[in-house]
C-alpha cells in the first residue's frame, strides 16, 4: 500500500501572487486525488511536521494553464528556499508542456521567471535571451502587472551584464 506521504514528495506549492509565496498550499493532479482517499479540494495533507492545504486540483496533461501555474509557483518556491537549480528544472518542465501558444501570458511569465533564475545561477547571457523572449510575449499581452515584473527582471539582467543604458531604460519603462 502506498501512503499519501510517499505520493506527495516535494509537493507543488501554490502562493497568493507572483511575489508572495506560501509554503502551506498544495495543488495536486486529478490522478493523485482519485488514487488517495481524502485528497480533495480544501483537505489537509500531513507529512511529518508539515501540513499542506489542498487549494487546487488540475488535469495533468489537460489544463496547461493551471498545471503551468502550479509548476511556476513550485519553481519560485525552490528559488525562495535557495534552490535555484531545482527551480530552473521545474520551469523547464513547465515550458516543455504542450497546450499553449508561443504568445500566451503564462508562457511569458515562466520565461521571465526563468531569466531571474538563470541570473541567480550566474548565467547572465542565457538570462538575457530569456528576457528578450519573455518581454516580447508580455508586451503583446498588455498585462501591466506582469509587464512591470518582466521589466524589473530585465533591468537586473542588463545591469549584471554591465549594460547600464538598457537597465535604466527598463527601469524607466517599469
Amino acid at each position: 500500500d502506498q501512503t499519501l506521504t510517499q505520493a506527495v514528495q516535494r509537493p507543488p506549492v501554490v502562493g497568493e501572487s507572483l511575489q508572495v509565496l506560501a509554503i502551506d498550499r498544495l495543488c495536486v493532479g486529478r490522478a493523485a486525488s482519485a488514487q488517495f482517499t481524502g485528497l480533495t479540494l480544501g483537505s489537509q495533507v500531513r507529512s511529518g511536521q508539515n501540513t499542506w492545504n489542498v487549494v487546487g486540483i488540475f488535469e495533468d496533461g489537460g489544463s496547461w494553464d493551471l498545471a503551468a501555474w502550479s509548476l511556476d509557483y513550485l519553481a519560485m518556491t525552490h528559488v525562495a528556499l535557495d534552490e535555484p537549480a531545482e527551480g530552473l528544472a521545474v520551469l523547464d518542465r513547465a515550458l516543455a508542456r504542450d497546450g499553449v501558444g508561443l504568445d500566451h501570458l503564462r508562457r511569458g511569465v515562466i520565461v521571465i521567471h526563468r531569466a531571474r533564475v538563470l541570473l541567480l545561477l550566474r548565467r547572465p547571457e542565457e538570462a538575457l535571451g530569456a528576457v528578450h523572449e519573455g518581454m516580447r510575449i508580455l508586451r503583446r499581452t498588455r498585462d501591466r502587472y506582469t509587464l512591470s515584473v518582466g521589466l524589473r527582471i530585465a533591468a537586473d539582467v542588463h545591469e549584471s551584464l554591465g549594460d547600464l543604458s538598457s537597465a535604466v531604460t527598463a527601469r524607466t519603462e517599469e
